[in-house]
């Protein structure tokens, strides 16, 4: 029992801290500090050694590996490229860590489906995380600056500070929040998977309610919870937040209608509407001047730009260039120069999850990547846990924009522990004692 409640709080804890960056620098293989090549010792990297040994010690190597294996081929496919990456050290660094955090998702797949670590708890974990976040975000919004949490992983930004996040309001300058993470719209995916955390479990607590008193209690924590993540969002000043956050609320009101929860969908529906309209009434006025989008914006036309540099570097690398190596092998080929990309600071990866992983580790890697991914989501939706399949949505729809899923430790560990709760129940069932359902369908 001991190992049990162990593994439990460091499951825990491992879902609280996705969003704190404290980290070690190491080296700088391509010779400039930056958070995709250069190499750092995070502080999650520590909690995952632990995670990982409690796991083995609580479940057992062998019934670890029966999950793990599956995604095996992916680190091999992953791994391959690296041999012949313009920088090696970080290909393999990128990859080991990508190996080490699907050990620990797969562990995380084993202390559900053994009922060690629940999905309420999990979703509380990852709410109260975000909530965390969104509070930080109000405060450096409200100050134009970082707060001082650097031990936390939060940025020394200002308003001064070079290519930090910044928005222009009217004749107003103001810093986009990026909490404890490296940038506002990381922040902004983090906050979307806590938000539709909460919305998840506001619909399992109307599903199991409590006596009377305890539900209107878990009602108004859930809600103010729900309004203070939504109000984090706004901002983030992302739009790549706010139209995943958009779609993935759309959809789980979608599934509970299709389901006919009648009950559900109106108390969700309430929720939500109430939420924007706290939103709108009290930051409209920073909000809905960003709200738009035109091609000749630099970070719309950017991302086209990045697209069309990850198809070109595919093209001429069709087995990959080897993770966090993409920037080095476009720049290499001139390809950013070719798109008239000539600053620096704008050699940044291809913003988008799947066509960046098939221009770093292959068309092959990238194509059992992205079945890694729906054959869980499919089994959910055929299981009906519209819940978890809104949940997961968020990092397949934040893929389609942003880089930071593949790239970053934040995003990596926010990726993978969400497929680690959506397949844990998808593969097993509920009560979570029954034989395990066969990964070949």
């Amino acid at each position: 029992m001991k190992k049990h409640n162990a593994l439990k709080i460091l499951a825990l804890l491992l879902l609280v801290s996705i969003p704190f960056g404290t980290k070690k620098f190491l080296s700088a293989p391509a010779g400039t500090v930056d958070e995709i090549t250069s190499l750092f010792l995070y502080g999650t990297d520590i909690l995952l050694l632990f995670f990982a040994a409690c796991s083995i010690w609580a479940l057992g190597l062998r019934k670890i590996f029966r999950i793990f294996r599956w995604t095996l081929p992916l680190v091999f496919l992953a791994f391959l490229p690296a041999f012949s990456a313009p920088l090696p050290a970080t290909a393999f660094v990128q990859v080991s860590r990508l190996a080490f955090i699907l050990f620990a998702a797969s562990s995380l797949i084993l202390a559900f489906k053994d009922e060690i670590l629940s999905l309420p708890a999990a979703l509380a974990a990852l709410g109260t995380s975000a909530a965390f976040q969104a509070l930080l975000s109000v405060f450096q919004f409200r100050y134009n600056r970082s707060l001082g949490l650097q031990l936390l992983g939060e940025s020394p930004i200002s308003l001064f500070t070079e290519n930090v996040g910044r928005v222009w309001i009217g004749d107003g300058l103001f810093l986009r929040a990026y909490g404890t993470l490296p940038h506002a719209n990381i922040l902004a995916g983090f906050l979307a998977a806590g938000f539709v955390s909460l919305l998840a479990l506001f619909v399992w607590r109307f599903r199991n309610p409590p006596s009377p008193r305890k539900s209107l209690i878990h009602l108004g924590i859930l809600s103010g919870g729900v309004f203070l993540i939504g109000t984090g969002i706004a901002l983030s000043f992302s739009r790549s937040g706010w139209i995943t956050v958009l779609i993935s609320s759309c959809l789980l009101l979608f599934l509970l209608f299709i389901k006919r929860e009648w009950k559900t969908f109106g108390r969700l529906f309430t929720l939500l509407f109430l939420t924007g309209v706290f939103i709108l009434a009290s930051l409209g006025w920073a909000v809905v001047p960003r709200a738009s989008l035109s091609r000749t914006e630099p970070s719309v036309n950017l991302r086209i730009l990045y697209n069309e540099i990850g198809l070109s570097t595919l093209q001429k690398k069709p087995w990959g260039a080897g993770m966090g190596n993409q920037v080095a092998i476009s720049e290499s080929l001139g390809l950013y120069e070719q798109k008239g990309i000539k600053r620096l600071s704008n050699h940044q990866p291809v913003h988008n999850l799947y066509l960046l992983s098939a221009s770093e580790i292959g068309v092959l890697g990238s194509a059992y990547l992205v079945l890694l991914l729906l054959i869980p989501s499919y089994k959910a939706l055929q299981r009906k846990k519209y819940e978890l399949l809104a949940l997961f949505s968020v990092p397949l729809i934040f893929g389609l924009f942003d880089h930071f899923l593949w790239t970053l430790q934040s995003g990596k560990l926010m990726l993978w522990v969400l497929w680690g709760i959506l397949a844990s129940c998808a593969y097993f069932r509920d009560t979570g004692t029954e034989k395990p359902l066969s990964f070949n369908g």
